[in-house]
């Protein structure tokens, strides 16, 4: 006779015990066994961060540097977080942007990360020459800067799974792409919601994909949301994810010339992304790191100088 079957002839009073204890153990072992893959949409619970994440793309050397500046010396000014996205191959010998790079990041406001080696499609490529370039633009970071950064912004926010697989081997576990990216090829369940216990130490990449593209190329010309688009656009995607990604490109900041892009800082452009910073700030919405939003505690990780390029390594941030 079975556990079940046996249950039946007991009184209601065992009957009830034996029912408790049947639904402890399904529990226990539904909650006990193996977490479900990224692929699966295991991040299903809205972070309750109420922040934003701003990264500005594009950086390198003398490529609108004044513009580089000028938004990198706001939120200095302003002591806010920023996530810089590097091209690693065109950077190295404007020592205008490496200083500030470099200052911001000692300081402890700038969060680094790459941007591919050339600012190459990567889901052009196959799975070992990703695996190569990512490797080859975290060690010329670490030459720079001294540090490896887990974080991978997309070139052109494409990526397909074959860069997955390549980020998995060299420790990358934090991805930002660009939502609409996710929307037109239905993987909506990849963006993570919620904050998972140990994202390092697993398979699993946490996705924080640009929710808001302050500055935008429509094939002709860059164009920039006005301050209440793009409050609007923040709060909505807090009221969906429970953080906001905006992203931010130099182009963004300068002057036109005949609809050509100067390295003239836009005034107007910069005061206006201050506005955007001041308003939430005023509203308790802090600004955050992909880390931070990510609950990834490098200090418990060890250096970055310890690792080696093995692939078994994992490349750990030092920020």
């Amino acid at each position: 006779m079975s556990f079940f079957e046996n249950s039946l002839h007991n009184p209601p009073k065992h009957r009830a015990k034996i029912i408790i204890f049947a639904l402890v153990l399904f529990a226990f072992f539904n909650l006990s066994g193996p977490q479900a893959s990224i692929s699966q949409g295991i991040y299903k619970n809205k972070t309750d961060c109420q922040c934003v994440v701003f990264r500005l793309d594009d950086i390198q050397d003398n490529f609108l540097n004044r513009s580089q500046l000028a938004v990198m010396n706001l939120f200095l000014e302003k002591n806010q977080s920023l996530t810089l996205a590097l091209i690693l191959n065109a950077l190295g010998n404007d020592t205008t942007v490496l200083n500030k790079v470099r200052f911001g990041y000692e300081l402890g406001n700038f969060e680094l990360a790459s941007h591919g080696w050339n600012h190459e499609n990567f889901s052009k490529l196959n799975e070992q020459d990703q695996v190569d370039l990512l490797r080859k633009a975290n060690e010329k970071m670490h030459r720079i800067f001294g540090v490896y950064s887990t974080i991978f912004i997309p070139p052109l926010y494409e990526f397909n799974n074959s860069t997955l697989d390549a980020a998995r081997q060299v420790g990358i576990n934090v991805f930002s792409s660009l939502d609409k990216y996710y929307e037109h090829r239905n993987q909506s369940g990849l963006i993570t919601h919620g904050i998972h216990s140990d994202p390092v130490h697993g398979e699993n990449i946490l996705h924080f994909p640009t929710t808001l593209q302050y500055s935008y190329f429509d094939g002709a010309r860059w164009n920039t949301y006005s301050v209440q688009q793009s409050l609007q656009s923040i709060h909505e995607s807090i009221s969906s994810y429970g953080y906001a990604v905006v992203t931010l490109h130099p182009q963004g900041f300068v002057n036109l010339l005949n609809n050509n892009l100067t390295n003239s800082v836009n005034s107007t452009q910069i005061k206006n992304l201050a506005e955007i910073i001041d308003s939430i700030n005023s509203e308790n919405i802090h600004t955050t790191s992909f880390y931070k939003l990510g609950g990834i505690n490098n200090k418990s990780m060890g250096e970055a100088n310890n690792l080696s390029t093995d692939t078994n390594h994992k490349m750990v941030p030092n920020q």
